[in-house]
């Protein structure tokens, strides 16, 4: 058995923004961002001259973390409601993200939805938060927001990702495949349900980010797999689609 997983019917919106203060160990609330300013006090700065007064390291401004996301929406044009929001926490470090055990979308992110606004501007995710993933254990370093818009090409990507892995291995074609859509934005994205061997529809796609293919005797797996990361063998996807082929 192969599988396939990916973001669908999602796309980001504006750019990833520096996480201040957050609270994640119960539930997940982002408090203050950093804005492109920088804060006063700050040493560091490009093109100002330092005294030689202690002061600060560099650091940009912070701002209420739903005054930021809602500036990203209103400069992208959009009209969509805080609820239509999804909020993206990094799954892994920096370091790891340049590298290709990590997938790109389904495996950088883990989204939660925007679930409401405290009287001080914080952005509260929907559920347990980070923490119930197992994330965030050292904090957050950036959140990325993500609206969920139909992807019609998403899935057939996918199936070619994983034709071209299978055909490098020499393995035969699959026998059946099974398709599993996560989230509204991957089920608004596959108009005909029907096209696949059978198709389940749900809140979230549970399994690795990216391709993960086996063959008899031979270890290790496919490129863009958590396997070889050594990282949570299961993840939550919750604005995604997954292909698992059944091979014989």
């Amino acid at each position: 058995m192969n599988a396939a997983i990916g973001f669908c019917g999602c796309r980001p919106l504006g750019r990833p923004l520096e996480v201040h203060e957050a609270s994640i160990d119960v539930g997940g609330f982002i408090r203050t961002v950093g804005t492109a300013a920088w804060a006063s006090g700050s040493r560091g700065i490009p093109g100002v001259v330092e005294s030689k007064e202690s002061s600060a390291p560099p650091r940009h401004e912070s701002i209420p973390a739903a005054t930021a996301l809602r500036s990203i929406v209103k400069d992208a044009g959009a009209s969509y409601e805080e609820g239509d929001i999804w909020i993206g926490v990094p799954r892994v470090s920096k370091l790891d993200e340049r590298s290709y055990k990590v997938a790109p979308g389904a495996g950088e992110w883990a989204l939660y939805q925007w679930a409401a606004t405290t009287a001080e501007g914080t952005a509260v995710l929907e559920g347990e938060g980070p923490a119930g993933d197992g994330l965030g254990k050292k904090g957050i370093r950036c959140i990325q927001a993500f609206v969920p818009e139909p992807d019609f090409g998403k899935v057939g990507l996918l199936e070619q990702s994983y034709a071209l892995e299978r055909t490098a291995r020499g393995q035969g074609a699959p026998c059946a495949t099974l398709l599993f859509l996560g989230g509204s934005g991957a089920s608004a994205s596959v108009p005909d349900q029907s096209v696949h061997g059978g198709c389940a529809v749900g809140v979230a796609v549970i399994g690795h980010a990216g391709l993960t293919l086996g063959q008899a005797g031979v270890g290790g797996t496919g490129s863009f797999s958590y396997s070889t990361a050594k990282l949570r063998p299961t993840l939550m996807h919750r604005q995604s689609a997954g292909l698992v082929f059944l091979n014989t």
